[in-house]
């Protein structure tokens, strides 16, 4: 658990630390950068492109954009799809990634997606049933490395064919 707790902790760029006394006890620290709150979509103008993240767990959208950001430039996170189909209107990412952890509505963000020509890929558990209806995305399953999801997610060309299993 501290270990796992420790590689999220540093992936939301902060630290967690601990000090012990004998016969006193241990105090863990979680230490985080504050970070201002995104203005809600919409409310300003924001250049093209970028890497859509649709993920219903924020730990994972904070890995995501952590792990993402400096080979895709900017990332929008998105909970869910209504929030990814506005982010898709107001943004105009170049790509967009989908976690299996988002209930319904995965198939109306893949075809929004198509739509706009936009490489999508879907990352997911093996064990999970999630599917998108057509065979123009990619699938790259968990575990991941950070580099084979990072060369998923960036891949150009056509969908045919992307089917990662790491």
């Amino acid at each position: 658990g501290l270990a796992i707790s420790l590689s999220l902790a540093r992936a939301m760029h902060g630290d967690l630390t601990v000090a012990s006394s004998p016969a006193k006890g241990s105090t863990f620290s979680l230490t985080l950068p504050l970070a201002a709150c995104a203005a809600p979509l919409g409310a300003e103008e924001v250049e093209e492109g970028g890497l859509l993240v649709v993920a219903a767990n924020p730990i994972m959208r904070a890995m995501l954009r952590s792990l993402l950001e400096p080979q895709a430039g900017r990332v929008l996170p998105a909970v869910d799809a209504d929030e990814a189909l506005a982010a898709m209107e107001a943004h105009a990412p170049a790509a967009v990634l989908i976690d299996d952890g988002v209930e319904g509505g995965l198939e109306r963000v893949a075809a929004a997606a198509e739509a706009r020509g936009l490489g999508v890929t879907l990352l997911r558990t093996p064990a999970s049933t999630s599917a998108l209806p057509s065979a123009a995305y990619r699938i790259v399953d968990k575990p991941v490395t950070k580099r084979a999801l990072v060369e998923a997610v960036l891949a150009t060309g056509g969908a045919a064919d992307h089917r990662l299993v790491l």
